[in-house]
């Protein structure tokens, strides 16, 4: 024999049946906003500066435009991305060993100023807090411009030692400009005479972490949500989930000596294993 039903239930069960589930995007933003990071977006696209040809791999132009990597970046806008996970194991790729500080995050759908928000792979990712800095440290040649390029994008020098142990400092010695070490004259390691290559010496420096787009796990997100004014349901873009990659992946250009002018600061040799040249 059946059991009767509990007072009550049969209503709950109709009410179950009868409910709609459906997304809300705008909570969905609002969720993100509340717990994310606040970063500074950039937009990248190929740099097209001294290209003769469409599949020319070259840079041949001096100035690539203001480009960095071979991409133009553009600020698009401030907005708080949600981190949900990270990852430290390196991997191997034919570009060599990416180091595997690697972040899984997701992004609302509109900056802080309203505009929506769009992103794809090789955008730049920096914190907008600008105090904060992490610490590199690297061996350069000097170059006979007066001007070295390093890997990173200096902010600060903290110590600056040659291969003859004399020190440098920064406001005496040289100035930090655009990120690259730019020497006082007269002053620095300089040449030397009997190899004709420039002196070396060992940096310790501070600079803004920054991050590259490397995978959009979502790129076409959407769902039906309920539209809040006419009461219809109908389709709406997601908060896209994305996979960033720490500096490492993309951090210099090679060196081109088919380039107007080869022995540009910005044409020094590249290190000493890999394919890429300094930043």
């Amino acid at each position: 024999m059946a059991s009767q039903p509990i007072e009550g239930e049969l209503d709950r069960v109709q009410i179950l049946t009868n409910t709609q589930i459906y997304f809300d995007s705008e909570r969905f933003s609002e969720a993100i906003v509340a717990h994310g990071v606040l970063m500074v977006h950039f937009r990248a696209f190929r740099c097209p500066g001294g290209m003769v040809d469409i599949d020319d791999s070259r840079h041949p132009n001096e100035c690539h435009l203001g480009c960095s990597n071979g991409f133009i970046y553009t600020m698009a806008g401030k907005l708080n991305v949600l981190f949900t996970g990270n990852s430290d194991s390196p991997t191997i790729q034919d570009i060599g060993v990416l180091d595997g500080s690697s972040a899984q995050v997701t992004f609302p759908g509109h900056y802080d100023s309203g505009d929506p928000a769009w992103v794809a792979c090789f955008d730049r990712l920096y914190l907008a807090e600008e105090n904060i800095v992490v610490p590199e440290w690297e061996l350069v040649e000097t170059h006979i411009t007066g001007q070295d390029r390093l890997r990173r994008p200096a902010v600060l020098v903290q110590d600056l030692v040659d291969s003859a142990g004399n020190s440098y400092k920064q406001h005496v010695d040289f100035e930090v400009s655009e990120g690259q070490v730019k020497w006082v004259d007269g002053h620095g390691p300089g040449m030397d005479a009997e190899t004709g290559k420039g002196k070396i010496y060992a940096i310790r420096y501070l600079y803004r972490p920054y991050f590259y787009i490397k995978h959009i796990s979502h790129e076409i997100r959407v769902a039906q949500v309920d539209d809040p004014i006419s009461g219809e349901r109908r389709t709406a873009k997601m908060p896209q989930s994305v996979t960033i990659q720490r500096e490492y992946q993309f951090e210099n250009e090679q060196k081109d000596p088919d380039a107007k002018h080869p022995e540009s600061w910005r044409q020094q040799r590249g290190p000493r294993e890999g394919s890429f040249g300094p930043r």
